[in-house]
């Protein structure tokens, strides 16, 4: 008998997963207020989401030993590291900041249904599952959980177009989860393990089920070709949402795939064709997206597409690979995730009273005649985006660039210059309508709604902060090699 127990309490390690078990617990309890409390719901379970997700990061933060001392929990199913501490943190902090932006008095509609704020947590829940998890079954569970969440979620933004939007996403991610199954069932036949991590000799199985998986995770990632979906997912939906789907749900699909690269580099040294198959992928991505944002008339669509260049840039540091790009990727996505949320969120603020969700850059024209902080803070997000110096992102760009040389790569280093180049032309087009043109009566104007000016501003001076504490920012990276070092 002491043994069985001895066998559950080291096995199981309950407490590593109070943080998943809190979220769980929330979305439960939202969903049970949704249910009974008859009385306006939007403030009482947007609340109850932020104060779960709050104890949820709360409890992630107080295991700052698995940095040193990774392990296995559950039998070995779900691993509790310092890549999944930091991408759980990144997580949950983009989404509590996102809830927060949705509590206005004049929210929209979707906001106001409990069950909006329950399928978030739900989703949150599968997020945190991929990256705690090496094993194959527990990603595509995590997987599936969160994409089922964000496919409703879009279908309960609202929008004109939000049931083509979600019904379209569901289509790719339907093709993505076959993809990752017939690719899971590969690699299981050529190192015979679930586990990603796990080393074998090279053998043709293996590559078969990197590109299968891969193809998948593309569709998560929104690379090229199988981007098709992210402008009109993002179109469709709200802003808020639109920002959340270009930050929580990527910065998991990267760690799994870092995860996949890395099987595929240590058990295939006789076969380069992972790097050439991901490097033609890092090309296409960062310039695809580049050339077709710089025909788009709405500013959500367009940032839509500029997501997928920038998912580009941060798949580059999976092609690096090691401790230096796990590091730059990590970094990388800090910086462009405030740049990110503020850009969003600006949005969410001018949206229209009538919530026609039309954000044609005509109706930024003369912005700054009608409200100046809040030109003079989008300007800082779009600057910030187009990776502009002393702004967030450039350092993200200049260390991705200077690894990229470092590494051999002085070809991918010269594309992604190139597309900066090109990414400043639309970004600042924003800027210029919004300062130099004549306001006129469709100009958006800034709604009421002190969360939202609040996370603004928080935004806006972390973008701007780097400006004072780059030299700080980049020691940071330390920190993050340090967190995959220990795994």
């Amino acid at each position: 008998m002491q043994q069985l127990n001895d066998l559950y309490v080291s096995g199981l390690e309950i407490s590593q997963v109070y943080p998943l078990f809190c979220v769980l617990a929330g979305a439960l309890v939202v969903l049970l207020v949704s249910a009974f409390y008859t009385r306006p719901k939007m403030w009482l379970c947007g609340v109850l989401s932020v104060a779960f997700l709050v104890a949820d990061l709360y409890f992630v933060l107080s295991n700052t030993g698995v940095i040193y001392q990774p392990k296995r929990i559950f039998f070995g199913l779900l691993l509790v590291s310092g890549v999944a501490y930091l991408a759980q943190i990144l997580i949950l902090l983009s989404s509590v900041l996102f809830i927060l932006l949705s509590l206005a008095q004049n929210s929209t509609k979707e906001f106001q249904r409990g069950e909006y704020y329950a399928i978030w947590l739900f989703v949150i829940a599968g997020l945190q599952c991929m990256v705690s998890s090496t094993n194959i079954v527990v990603i595509l569970l995590g997987l599936e959980i969160s994409s089922l969440g964000v496919y409703g979620l879009i279908a309960l933004s609202g929008g004109k177009n939000s049931t083509e939007a979600a019904i379209k996403y569901f289509t790719m991610g339907a093709y993505a989860s076959a993809f990752l199954v017939f690719g899971a069932a590969f690699l299981y036949l050529g190192t015979g393990s679930l586990d990603l991590l796990a080393s074998n000799t090279f053998s043709i199985h293996i590559i078969i089920g990197f590109v299968l998986m891969f193809c998948g995770l593309g569709v998560k990632l929104s690379a090229v070709p199988f981007h098709t979906w992210t402008p009109d997912a993002y179109e469709g939906s709200s802003a808020i949402m639109a920002g959340f789907m270009s930050i929580a749900p990527k910065i998991a699909a990267f760690v799994v795939a870092f995860y996949l690269l890395n099987l595929t580099i240590e058990v295939s040294d006789q076969s380069r064709f992972p790097q050439v198959l991901l490097f033609i992928i890092v090309v296409f991505t960062m310039s695809v997206p580049n050339l077709l944002a710089l025909v788009q008339k709405d500013v959500k669509r367009m940032l839509g597409y500029s997501s997928i260049s920038h998912a580009g840039f941060l798949l580059s540091g999976v092609l690096i690979g090691g401790l230096e790009g796990l590091s730059s990727l990590f970094a990388y996505w800090v910086w462009f995730m405030f740049a990110n949320i503020g850009a969003f969120g600006m949005l969410w603020l001018l949206r229209d009273s009538k919530d026609t969700q039309d954000y044609a850059i005509s109706r930024f024209s003369g912005l700054a005649h009608r409200s100046l902080i809040s030109a003079i803070s989008l300007g800082i997000f779009m600057f910030a985006l187009a990776g502009i110096p002393p702004l967030s992102v450039f350092w993200g760009k200049f260390i991705l660039i200077k690894l990229s040389i470092d590494s051999g790569l002085s070809v991918l280093a010269i594309v992604m210059a190139i597309n900066s180049a090109i990414a400043a032309f639309y970004y600042l087009r924003v800027v210029v309508v919004s300062f130099l043109h004549d306001s006129t009566p469709h100009t958006l104007s800034p709604q009421k709604s002190v969360f939202g000016v609040a996370i603004v501003a928080i935004c806006v001076f972390y973008v701007s902060l780097c400006a004072l504490m780059a030299q700080n920012l980049l020691d940071s990276i330390q920190w993050c090699v340090l967190l995959y070092q220990y795994q």
